[in-house]
């Protein structure tokens, strides 16, 4: 893997010719990531064994005056890339794959701009061991679910399996009449998912454009999804809400 003016890159073993079909985040964060300054920035990219997937971090030349700093993940398994924020400060000011024998000691350590060296860990509850830290606020949007621009979709009930020992999931529905409308608008439905089979919770959520957004109470870390699955029927034309 490697980062070039617009993007993420992969080349196969013994590929020698690099073109833009190289170019995997191709259609995916372009005008981000060609819009990342290099005087500001330097950038480095270090796989993640633990994950199957590749961080792109975003080191700040200087020390940060913002709360929070974009950088960026590549996961190999769905061939996604996401935007990570880490608190500004915590950094990382730089970044080392330490590719130890044992692989319970392999890890990325990441440097900080007060001076510690911290490492991902997936039973942490806080962004951080010192004073001051913050509870970690794990989320994820998905959608938005849409028939077409000019079709409303009714979400008619919706059920999920959780990892055996995965903590309790809260989901939320948002509904609206653009994805932008939706993803800002007021849960019209909540509710809590436990660990393993959830039955089915039957709604009457009505949107051309509806999310499902994901969270865990404050410390109700880790969680893992298996499958979600909803059934989705056509609604009509969007109604006049003007």
């Amino acid at each position: 893997y490697f980062f070039g003016q617009n993007g993420l890159y992969r080349m196969a073993p013994n590929e020698f010719n690099v073109d833009q079909s190289n170019r995997i985040s191709s259609g995916r964060l372009d005008k981000t990531f060609a819009s990342i300054d290099a005087t500001r920035y330097d950038i480095s990219l270090h796989y993640d064994y633990h994950t199957y997937g590749v961080h792109i971090f975003l080191h700040n030349k200087n020390t940060p005056t913002t709360l929070m700093e974009s950088h960026y993940y590549y996961d190999e398994r769905s061939d996604s890339l996401w935007e990570m924020e880490y608190p500004a400060l915590l950094g990382p000011s730089a970044a080392l794959s330490y590719n130890h024998i044992n692989p319970e000691k392999r890890r990325i350590l990441l440097g900080g701009y007060d001076g510690v060296i911290r490492y991902f860990s997936d039973l942490a509850q806080y962004d951080n061991t010192s004073s001051g830290a913050n509870a970690i606020d794990s989320f994820v949007w998905v959608g938005p679910i849409a028939m077409d621009n000019v079709t409303e979709a009714k979400l008619m009930r919706i059920a999920a399996v959780l990892d055996e020992q995965s903590a309790n999931l809260d989901y939320a529905v948002h509904v609206g009449d653009t994805a932008e409308d939706a993803k800002n608008s007021d849960a019209v439905i909540t509710g809590t998912w436990s660990k393993g089979r959830n039955n089915h919770s039957y709604t009457r959520a009505r949107g051309q454009s509806i999310f499902v957004k994901l969270s865990s109470s404050l410390l109700a870390v880790p969680w893992a999804m298996e499958t979600i699955t909803a059934r989705i029927a056509v609604a009509g034309r969007s109604r006049d809400r003007g």
